[in-house]
């Protein structure tokens, strides 16, 4: 039991490691209440499940257009969709096309410029 208590206490350096943090970025987090701690005989001491909280918290889902074939929702204009808004311009054309959100001939003018 002492082993397995002692192996989920990590120090601060420890912590960092194993985030790719400074110690300094570790001590921010924990001072401003995001990364939760123990206070051991006035050393600090952050469990592993300290850490596992803190990374679930840190955690943002991708942002839907990105995730998912943009679609108009009903009642919606063309142009107010992702793949509309994108390809309005010349370099929205070029950003739509390599999402794979129109196809690579959708273009209203053909190089006659």
């Amino acid at each position: 039991m002492v082993g397995t208590l002692q192996a989920d206490m990590l120090l601060e350096a420890e912590v960092a490691e194993m985030l790719r943090l400074s110690v300094k970025a570790v001590r921010r987090e924990r001072e401003r209440g995001r990364l939760g701690f123990h206070k051991v005989a006035g050393r600090i001491r952050i469990s592993r499940a300290d850490v596992e909280r803190y990374l679930a918290a840190q955690w943002h889902e991708p942002a839907k257009a990105l995730i998912s074939p943009v679609e108009p929702a009903s009642g919606t204009s063309p142009g107010r969709t992702a793949a509309g808004i994108l390809s309005g311009g010349p370099r929205g054309r070029e950003i739509a096309r390599s999402l794979r959100l129109i196809s690579p001939r959708s273009s209203s003018s053909s190089g006659s410029r």
